[in-house]
């Protein structure tokens, strides 16, 4: 379950930008406005994906997503894929994470960690937000 980041064309202060940008179209588009999220309280969100952002699924489950905006691509393996799957908006955080225990063998006792990290990576680069349960 890893982001990894293939092109890395932006400096900070215009990823900020390009978030910001996509932040305020969200709120307006959909009247969910995204939330900071506190560290910790992951399972009290929902998160959504940035409907800017493509997604395509290659073999094995492994998917590639592409931020127009950035021009930057993304990697995701079997795991991140099917997490990605499941950020509809609808789903909340903590049945990401039940989902993954019934979908996976081997699953780790940390896997609650692993899952904030992974859609903290997600939503800093702006692929993704958070709104409250």
């Amino acid at each position: 379950m890893w982001l990894y980041e293939e092109e890395d064309s932006l400096d900070t202060g215009d990823r900020y930008k390009c978030r910001a940008k996509w932040e305020a179209a969200q709120a307006e588009k959909t009247g969910c406005v995204p939330i900071l999220k506190e560290e910790g309280d992951l399972m009290e969100t929902i998160p959504f994906a940035n409907p800017e952002i493509v997604y395509r699924e290659d073999f094995d489950d492994w998917a590639v997503l592409f931020d127009p905006d950035t021009a930057e691509t993304y990697g995701l393996d079997e795991v991140g894929s099917f997490i990605w799957k499941k950020i509809d908006g609808k789903t909340p955080s903590e049945n990401i994470l039940n989902s993954l225990f019934e979908e996976f063998d081997n699953v780790p006792e940390n896997a609650p960690e692993h899952l904030e990290k992974f859609l903290n990576g997600l939503e800093e680069n702006g692929l993704m937000g958070y709104k409250k349960k």
